[in-house]
């Protein structure tokens, strides 16, 4: 806006030349001629603008409808289907990321008030583009899973397996880095569709990462598990999470099987009182560390899972079995509640005793329900080790449903996970490297681990939920040997929402002589497990906000707090680690970064994690 001729016009004495003595009134036209021409190039600019965004934006939402479409193909395992919808969707968002790649729309996220929205825009739009590159391998591999995975010598195509994880894990790392890129976009600036639609993005990336993470490590799994590197014997266990173990959950049903490039062969099943009867079992090949501390306990196959760190389970599950057969195993596979519904999915339902075991029941059934339809313990032992024979037996076959398997996945209320370990070198890196190791990393940075074991002797994890938040907090400490440190507080808060009525089997209290005190029905005592980040030291225990002493050992590399918490029907108790962890790097002398991690033991019921990103402290 411009002034009139006088108003607020300062004295002929007073005034100050627009551009020199002599020019006169000219300068003035050329000033309002350039604003003209700013003006009409900005107004280009935003027509421009909205005809390229449209061009963005349009084949945007033609993608939103088929990736519902993806969904309910995948669902009724129409797997051509499913990849006719990808490459339409990678088409699409091949044309929206062309367009949003114009150098005018990139000059317009400049731009006042329509700026913002430009920006959020272009950045949705090449989201999607990775995204859709990123699932371009499962296109390639998806008619193959169509027309079976198993040849005429009866072996399963581990290169369609091995070609099926390495495009599930490209996709996992899309849709995590899409998620993050789609959450930092400040939408409050947006306008109100696009805020919406942004949001609802965010949401659904956040899901499906989420639902993928729990897929795709069991099919990274696979071909190692199928023997791509040439014959291998497994011990494959089934975790019963309802009962809690550093690892997931108390080692019950077992199978022992030997795989060789794709063929499968079944020996035996059994329950975990063929196992328990051989104990004790031999600690052969473990550090004095974990001897000391977990003692006679992981000399037992009920118990030997107590540590969070899995390969210590494996190194004792081989032990056991030798001494238990003569045989010594390549390696060790457990799983738990979650991932045999996934599997389950993908062979189909089973059958056993009776009782028909689904993709849509088999968490519930193995977890709660079991031990109202089968209140015989000998009977119920079976019927989930026929369970587990069955499966693997179906999963030699290869026909496998891996679109149901997904959704299995994404539905799945657990948060576990298929854990493997090797004796052969080679494989255990390639299981480190598949992330189903379960390891407890020795690495410097912000990681913690948590993990329940359960004291009672019950099945009350069914009813368990936690919930942990990792706050890092002040910098400028030193810890006590005058390194610089930050203050960090890790709160896990545990409810017992066991209800009244529970099957005996289910509420008993092997402890209950502990220390004389009478517990109440569906009351249970877990034994907390803390892993500090390498270097920290505790700096302050709590239980319900009141100081508290506990067990402390060192293993990994890591304090490990291990606090034992009274829990009654419908309690909540909140346990509060804080610590000083190192805020410098100590090979290099920079400072501490990475995003601060929870690490948890697999849990029944998923629980709730809050970590949040803060800045490094600065290196004085």
């Amino acid at each position: 806006m411009t002034s009139s001729a006088t108003e607020g016009r300062p004295s002929d004495s007073d005034a100050v030349p627009l551009l020199s003595p002599d020019s006169g009134q000219k300068p003035r036209h050329r000033h309002r001629r350039a604003w003209i021409i700013a003006i009409v190039v900005v107004a280009v600019l935003i027509v421009y603008t909205g005809a390229r965004g449209y061009a963005v934006a349009a084949p945007l939402q033609k993608i939103v409808s088929l990736a519902d479409s993806v969904g309910a193909h995948a669902r009724a395992g129409d797997i051509s289907a499913v990849a006719a919808d990808l490459r339409e969707i990678d088409r699409l968002a091949s044309d929206s990321a062309s367009a949003a790649g114009d150098p005018m729309l990139a000059a317009a996220s400049a731009l006042p008030l329509l700026g913002d929205d430009v920006s959020a825009l272009t950045s949705v739009s090449r989201t999607a583009a990775n995204i859709s590159s990123a699932a371009a391998p499962l296109v390639a591999v998806l008619p193959k899973l169509e027309s079976g995975l198993v040849g005429t010598d009866g072996r399963i195509d581990i290169t369609a397996v091995a070609s099926l994880a390495d495009g599930v894990t490209s996709l996992s790392d899309a849709l995590d880095a899409g998620q993050k890129t789609i959450a930092g976009i400040d939408r409050s600036g947006l306008v109100s569709q696009l805020g919406d639609a942004v949001a609802k993005l965010d949401t659904g990336l956040t899901a499906a990462s989420a639902g993928l993470s729990k897929f795709s490590p069991i099919v990274r799994a696979l071909p190692i598990l199928l023997g791509e590197s040439g014959q291998r014997d497994w011990l494959v266990i089934f975790q019963n999470l309802s009962e809690a173990r550093g690892t997931g959950g108390l080692i019950s049903a077992w199978a022992s099987l030997t795989t060789d490039r794709g063929k499968l062969v079944m020996h035996k099943v059994g329950s975990n009182d063929v196992l328990a009867a051989n104990d004790p079992v031999p600690q052969t090949g473990l550090p004095e560390e974990f001897v000391n501390f977990w003692g006679n306990d992981a000399t037992q196959w009920l118990d030997m899972n107590t540590s969070a760190h899995f390969p210590y389970t494996g190194q004792l599950a081989q032990n056991g079995w030798k001494k238990l057969t003569g045989q010594t195993i390549d390696g060790v596979v457990t799983i738990g509640q979650g991932v045999v519904q996934t599997l389950i999915a993908a062979t189909g339902a089973i059958t056993v005793r009776g009782y028909e075991v689904t993709p849509q029941n088999a968490e519930s059934f193995l977890s709660k329900d079991i031990y109202a339809a089968f209140p015989d313990v000998a009977e119920k032992d079976a019927v989930v080790s026929e369970l587990i024979g069955q499966v693997f037996t179906r999963i030699s076959t290869g026909k496998l449903n891996f679109s149901s398997m997904v959704t299995s996945a994404f539905s799945s209320t657990t948060t576990d996970r298929m854990l493997m370990w090797s004796s052969n070198a080679d494989d255990e890196k390639l299981i480190v490297k598949a992330d189903v190791g379960g390891i407890v990393p020795t690495t410097f940075g912000p990681t913690a681990v948590v993990a329940i074991n359960n004291g009672g002797g019950n099945k009350l994890e069914a009813y368990l939920h936690t919930t942990v938040d990792y706050a890092l907090q002040s910098c400028g400490a030193t810890d006590s040997g005058g390194a610089p440190a930050r203050n960090a507080t890790l709160t896990v808060t545990l409810t017992n929402s066991a209800p009244a009525g529970l099957p005996i089997y289910v509420t008993p209290r092997g402890d209950q002589n502990l220390d004389g005190v009478p517990r109440a029905v569906g009351s249970n005592r877990e034994y907390l497990s803390v892993y500090l980040p390498v270097g920290a030291e505790e700096n302050g225990l709590a239980l319900d906000g009141e100081l508290e002493s506990a067990t402390e050992a060192v293993e990994r590399d890591r304090v490990l707090v291990l606090e034992p918490v009274e829990m009654a029907p419908g309690q909540t108790r909140v346990f509060t680690v804080k610590w000083l962890e190192p805020s410098v790097e100590p090979s290099t002398g920079k400072a501490m970064t990475g995003t601060p991690t929870v690490l948890l033991s697999p849990l029944l019921n998923d629980p709730k994690v809050t970590a949040a990103t803060v800045a490094p402290c600065p290196v004085e």
